[in-house]
């Protein structure tokens, strides 16, 4: 039975139908406590203007479309998503390289109680993927799991599932507050356009090869990646963003990766109703309603009118780069500040030359000294510059804006009284101990000898540091907060010290763990 348009019905068994607010009419699907239920899609089909209601304890329901020339629309879940397992609710792939598969009008607002990878995936994209997959206006928040996972396509050769090299074309959509990454991709001629990322891991990961990001915002991601290109494969991946705003970009370190194209500048848009046609309400989704933005948003200020303090950021970290005019030889600066301050992956750390960077600390005071000639030095500062000198030009770039040196110094603010001797965007190197070689026993995570990458997180009850046992090396990009550890081993290993019980433990992969109860005493 169909219900007539404008009457929205609050409790409709399945098979039913409703109209809310939409154009369209639409069926429920109402979950019982604990059940599951799946629909699979055959060559050709439609499954559409449905909406899925999980507010039932542990109900769930997926969707796999493993077929040529299929379409989802117009599909919303109400309710949150209550297990923990690794699972994703649309599993997808086109098995021939000159069909296409389609997913519109999507809704899924994840597991709001769970923020540690693995989990859900909203959307997952099968390695085997060969044709073209359009994603259109979707509206996916809170997955430990990515939002898109759409980069397994291109996985290498010598992976153990080899890549089909299908192309993803994400579109028009929102991902919020998602782990991992809120939108990832990993083949050549892939694309992200007019779409935004705000919070998790990652707003933007392009995991393998060459995709493109087009007219997007990103905005709030740990550690500023929010766009990250590489990962721990040999491949490589190159990022290209044309005319995107973010705070910052990391590649990982590897000469294969790099990010091509600079931030247009800071982000303007944060909500899902910021992009034309995203879903609100999983009501909307199952109707075909969108949101209907600001027709005109503010304008972006000229970069030649923002001020250092328009850039610098006082509830977060920010990036700064450093580089001398041309044609300088060894210009030695100094900046000091209260608060935090950490190397970058550009700092030159070496300890036996003379002309490396460091910071030194005492309290909330901290310098950063170094010396400049014809490369780049970059750092991480949370807090407030008290001070600068340089004994030559230098230029300072602060998350993608540039400015002179002496333009820093007074910008930023710090309150001693509330810091508690964590940070906010990778976590502490060391946490919960003023002496970590103190803390008596060894974790290690060996993924040398694993077939693909893998992913982990842990947490104590005690004091947790990154250690270089084993031969490890300290990776600015696994993190430490309250904890609880999460981090990702390729062709490397791992290891931390630390103090207490393992209260929690999970591990995604075929990475090898070693425990070490009292190893200091070997």
């Amino acid at each position: 039975m169909k219900v007539a348009g404008g009457v929205a019905a609050a409790s409709v068994a399945a098979g039913n139908a409703a109209a809310a607010g939409g154009n369209e009419e639409y069926d429920v699907i109402e979950l019982g406590p604990g059940e599951t239920r799946t629909k699979t899609l055959s060559d050709g089909e439609t499954f559409e203007n449905v909406l899925i209601d999980i507010t039932a304890d542990n109900a769930s329901f997926n969707i796999n479309a493993m077929a040529d020339d299929w379409t989802i629309r117009n599909v919303g879940l109400r309710g949150n998503w209550d297990s923990f397992e690794k699972n994703q609710v649309i599993a997808c792939r086109v098995n021939s390289p000159d069909a296409e598969g389609h997913i519109e009008n999507f809704y899924f607002m994840g597991n709001e109680n769970d923020n540690t990878y693995p989990g859900i995936t909203g959307i997952f994209v099968s390695p085997r993927h060969r044709g073209t997959l359009h994603i259109d206006r979707v509206n996916i928040q809170n997955c430990p799991d990515n939002a898109i996972y759409a980069s397994a396509p291109g996985n290498p050769d010598h992976h153990s599932i080899p890549g089909g090299n299908g192309d993803v074309h994400i579109s028009n959509s929102f991902a919020a507050d998602c782990q991992a990454s809120n939108f990832r991709l990993g083949t050549d001629g892939s694309t992200l356009k007019n779409c935004v990322a705000v919070g998790g891991d990652r707003g933007f990961w392009g995991f393998y090869n060459n995709p493109t990001l087009i007219d997007c915002d990103l905005s709030g991601a740990r550690a500023g990646r929010d766009i990250q290109a590489g990962a721990g494969w040999e491949t490589g991946a190159e990022v290209t963003v044309e005319n995107c705003r973010f705070d910052d970009a990391r590649v990982r370190k590897s000469s294969l990766n790099a990010i091509h194209g600079e931030s247009v500048g800071s982000p303007q848009r944060f909500e899902p109703s910021d992009v034309a046609g995203v879903p609100l309400s999983a009501e909307d989704a199952a109707s075909g309603s969108g949101s209907t933005p600001d027709p005109s948003p503010p304008e972006e200020p000229d970069d030649e009118d923002r001020s250092i303090d328009d850039v610098w950021r006082d509830d977060a970290a920010n990036h700064l780069e450093l580089e001398a005019g041309s044609g300088s030889q060894a210009v030695e600066y100094r900046i000091s500040g209260l608060g935090s301050a950490e190397t970058g992956e550009y700092a030159n750390t070496n300890p036996d030359d003379p002309y490396r960077d460091g910071i030194t600390s005492d309290g909330d005071e901290f310098e950063i000294a170094g010396y400049l000639g014809g490369y780049v030095d970059d750092f991480h500062v949370d807090g407030a510059i008290t001070a600068v000198e340089s004994d030559a030009t230098v230029t300072a770039v602060v998350n993608g804006q540039e400015f002179d040196l002496s333009a820093l110094e007074g910008v930023g603010s710090w309150d001693e009284d509330e810091t508690d001797g964590s940070e906010d965007d990778e976590g502490d190197d060391t946490e919960g101990s003023d002496d970590p070689d103190r803390l008596p026993h060894a974790l290690v995570i060996d993924g040398r000898e694993a077939s693909e990458p893998s992913t982990y997180s842990f947490t104590v009850d005690g004091s947790v540091t990154k250690a270089e046992r084993m031969g490890a090396s300290i990776d600015d990009e696994d993190e430490i907060e309250d904890g609880t550890v999460r981090g990702a081993v390729g062709n490397w290993l791992d290891a931390y010290w630390f103090e207490g019980d393992i209260t929690d433990f999970r591990l995604l992969g075929d990475a090898q763990v070693h425990l070490e109860y009292d190893a200091r005493d070997e």
